[in-house]
């Protein structure tokens, strides 16, 4: 019953700090408040920056590997294949 009290506790001390805590001293720290105001801006949200839907993953997936292809002449630096599309 001990374990069980803990991981509820543990669950509310959670809730508490990331749905309380952490928006309330968001806004006193810089960095935070711009990633806020651009997610706000792009009509993003925050946590979908860690996912692969979003278009600008994509794009930048292209250009990073369009970047690779032209500096090493393929993906792997070893042989010329057709990455382009």
């Amino acid at each position: 019953m001990k374990n069980y009290l803990k991981i509820i506790g543990a669950g509310v001390f959670f809730y508490i700090f990331f749905v309380y805590f952490t928006p309330y001293i968001a806004q006193y720290v810089p960095a935070w408040e711009y990633y806020v105001n651009v997610c706000n801006e792009r009509n993003i949200e925050p946590g979908a920056l860690y996912y692969s839907d979003l278009p600008m993953i994509y794009e930048t997936e292209a250009a990073n590997r369009e970047a690779v292809i032209d500096a090493y002449g393929s993906m792997t630096g070893f042989m010329p294949v057709k990455d382009n599309k």
